[in-house]
């Protein structure tokens, strides 16, 4: 199996990433591998769904619905061939950015303010 595109993507912590991963799966003679199952696990508190997806008649499958964990930093997929791939596994990676939070209205609650 071989990753085609959509590595190394970038995407705020606990959001799903924008662009698609594209896998390929061939046999030991470079052939496409129609209707591979290929598993997908999501590491860092992530999550993926679908999480199993099936080749087209190119040996092409494109992976989307990937929801980075809540940490920022790398974060992982491992893509796993079931059958018919050279090399049955791969590892997606993406970067989750910190969230940002903001707050509205008085931030020192505490303090009382005098009107005129």
């Amino acid at each position: 199996m071989a990753l085609i595109s959509g590595n190394n993507q970038t995407a705020p912590a606990g959001r799903l990433i924008r662009g698609d991963i594209t896998l390929r799966v061939a046999d030991a003679n470079g052939n496409p591998f129609a209707n591979a199952t290929i598993i997908l696990t999501p590491g860092n508190g992530g999550s993926v769904s679908p999480s199993i997806v099936l080749t087209n008649s190119s040996g092409v499958a494109l992976v989307r619905g990937w929801t980075l964990g809540t940490t920022a930093g790398v974060q992982t997929l491992t893509a796993q061939a079931g059958n018919g791939s050279v090399n049955p596994t791969v590892v997606i990676t993406a970067t989750a950015t910190g969230v940002r939070t903001v707050t509205f209205g008085d931030p020192t609650p505490d303090e009382v303010y005098q009107q005129r």
